[in-house]
């Protein structure tokens, strides 16, 4: 059964709250760090490489896919919560390039309630210097007890 999220417990408690926004924070990845997320995940396709003209390659997706916010990520409910990443929803619109700056920013959409389990959905938008949407992300989480130790 889902919660509307103005009445879900999570909602009640001081942390991040529907509609907190966090960010633009500006990124720009150079040739170093892309290379080390090609090595990391074996995917040397060419088009993440420069060409022979010159032109930076693109920006491989598992680099994207780790930017996170501090404040987003240590989030917990209760101190004995974990989190558990549940699920993405991941839209590309137009790629990134090396070298090329880009915007991003989190917001905490939702929260909702799914087999007695608190969720929340944090959505991350990175946007290009032209301001065009380059990525969408909307990240489910959800939050566990586990016995204190």
């Amino acid at each position: 059964m889902a919660i509307d999220s103005a009445e879900h417990p999570l909602e009640a408690l001081p942390g991040p709250t529907v509609g907190a926004q966090f960010g633009p924070t500006v990124h720009v990845v150079q040739p170093d760090e892309n290379e080390q997320i090609l090595f990391a995940v074996g995917d040397y396709n060419p088009c993440y490489l420069p060409s022979k003209d010159g032109t930076p390659g693109l920006v491989h997706p598992a680099f994207l896919l780790r930017l996170n916010v501090r404040q987003l990520a240590t989030f917990r409910p209760t101190p004995t919560s974990i989190a558990v990443h549940a699920r993405d929803d991941v839209r590309f619109h137009r790629p990134i390039r090396v070298n090329e700056p880009f915007a991003v920013t989190w917001t905490v959409d939702r929260f909702y309630e799914k087999k007695g389990k608190p969720y929340w959905v944090r959505r991350m938008v990175i946007t290009n210097e032209a301001g065009e949407t380059c990525m969408t992300r909307l990240m489910h989480v959800a939050f566990l007890n586990q016995a204190p130790s």
